[in-house]
């Protein structure tokens, strides 16, 4: 099962290093709310499927975001997460592709780990492992 776990998780980085140049790519040619789109509705589509099939498990409604109850103010959290994390995320990266190289996009993304290892030491005073700055 741990195997698994290593599986996927080396596909999701091959995946998310990949998406770079693709969005690199698609820039050329494609306005950058149009690939936003599609990538929003490839992902839509996915999910579908996957909770169609019963492969995943989504229990949130219309009523959990509207309501007073205990569960309606995690709901809303997810909301603000949802919109804060894919879209603004995708949106600044498509941007920010298309306004440079691929390559350069790249560096800067995988920066991202390292750059945030030395910002939680220093802001939230964390100790890291060596196992830890080592990966």
């Amino acid at each position: 099962m741990i195997f698994l776990a290593y599986l996927f998780t080396v596909l999701k980085n091959i995946i998310y290093g990949t998406s770079i140049f693709f969005t690199d790519s698609l820039s050329e040619n494609v306005d950058i709310l149009d690939i936003l789109a599609l990538r929003f509705l490839l992902s839509f589509l996915v999910l579908y499927l996957l909770k169609t099939f019963k492969i995943i498990k989504i229990n949130v409604g219309v009523i959990d975001l509207i309501g007073k109850t205990e569960r309606s103010k995690y709901a809303k959290s997810l909301l603000l997460a949802a919109i804060f994390e894919p879209v603004m995320y995708m949106l600044f990266e498509t941007l920010g592709v298309s306004m440079t190289t691929g390559i350069t996009a790249g560096v800067i993304l995988s920066l991202i780990p390292i750059s945030s290892c030395i910002c939680e030491s220093v802001i939230l005073k964390e100790k890291t492992t060596a196992l830890q700055k080592l990966f």
